[in-house]
């Protein structure tokens, strides 16, 4: 059965139009939503005003609930997850796409989101340590700094970038971090730098 009929309002309507409930044969209420809908405002605005504080009260306390915030947090997970919420964060990112991004840009330059990246860039360079390509980048970048010390190598500010012709700011191997190749490096810029090991095929294997 498809569809079912309204005890309120008698009209024959679909059963997406009608609540669930359990409790009944076909799984749906008796009445429809439009019905119930102005059932209930109609309701609430015949109550005084001691009423809908004690109903707001009762709300919030069971809110605060174990009950409540389970069931709630269960609730805002499944919303989470369906197409209807993840179709209006689209439509509200199409709306206001230019406003985000001038907070975003806006929030990238406060000193909570410098201090959150550089935790982050620890975290992910403690973990990149303990793998096999982590230490044999530490060894390079050892050796490299060795060679500085010694005079092997000229001083990093003292270079320009090969890419872009800047001042340059590291040290990068392009033909990896063997021990063979621990001082076979280029002088890059930072940004050079990031763009360079993100995308080349050592840091990928």
């Amino acid at each position: 059965m498809s569809t079912k009929n309204c005890i309120k309002c008698q009209v024959n309507k679909e059963l997406s139009e009608f609540y669930t409930d359990q409790r009944n044969g076909d799984g749906h209420q008796s009445q429809c939503k439009i019905c119930q809908n102005k059932q209930r405002k109609e309701a609430w605005s015949q109550r005084t005003d001691e009423q809908i504080a004690k109903e707001r009260e009762r709300i919030r306390e069971y809110a605060h609930s174990p009950n409540g915030i389970i069931n709630t947090g269960i609730s805002s997970a499944k919303y989470r997850n369906s197409i209807k919420c993840k179709k209006g964060k689209h439509q509200y990112y199409l709306c206001h796409k230019e406003i985000l991004r001038e907070q975003q840009k806006n929030y990238h330059k406060t000193e909570k989101c410098r201090l959150i990246m550089r935790k982050s860039a620890e975290k992910y360079r403690q973990k990149e340590r303990q793998t096999e390509l982590g230490k044999l980048k530490q060894r390079a970048n050892n050796a490299v700094q060795r060679a500085i010390r010694t005079g092997k190598l000229p001083n990093i500010s003292s270079q320009a970038c090969q890419q872009c012709g800047k001042t340059a700011d590291d040290y990068h191997h392009p033909s990896g971090y063997d021990k063979e190749n621990q001082l076979n490096v280029i002088p890059l810029c930072r940004p050079c730098h990031n763009s360079l090991s993100h995308f080349s095929k050592e840091f990928f294997d």
